[in-house]
C-alpha cells in the first residue's frame, strides 16, 4: 500500500508497543514490507532502520496505523 518515500502521518497506535510514537506524528517510508518501516522526523525511541536513518528515528508501523499525507498541488496566483 504504501511505497518508498511517502510522506505519512499516524492515526493510531497500539498501547506501549510502539516507543514514544503519538498520533500526528510524521515520517517517511522507508521500506515497501508488509509493515513498513518509518523514518519520523522526530526522536520516537526506535532504532535505525538497520543504518537507513538516525538513531531513534526508525521504526516499523501497521498499516493502519499511518495514512498517507496528500501531496499539496502548487496554487497558481492569477494577474487581473
Amino acid at each position: 500500500m504504501f511505497k518508498v518515500g511517502d510522506r505519512v502521518e499516524v492515526v493510531r497506535v497500539n498501547g506501549d508497543d510502539i516507543g514514544s510514537i503519538r498520533v500526528g506524528d510524521t515520517g517517511t517510508v522507508l521500506e515497501e514490507t508488509d509493515i513498513p518501516f518509518v523514518r519520523f522526523d522526530r526522536f520516537v525511541g526506535g532504532g535505525s532502520a538497520f543504518g537507513r536513518c538516525e538513531e531513534g528515528h526508525g521504526y516499523p508501523v501497521l498499516d493502519d496505523q499511518i495514512k498517507l499525507i496528500e501531496k499539496e498541488e502548487p496554487t497558481c496566483a492569477t494577474t487581473a
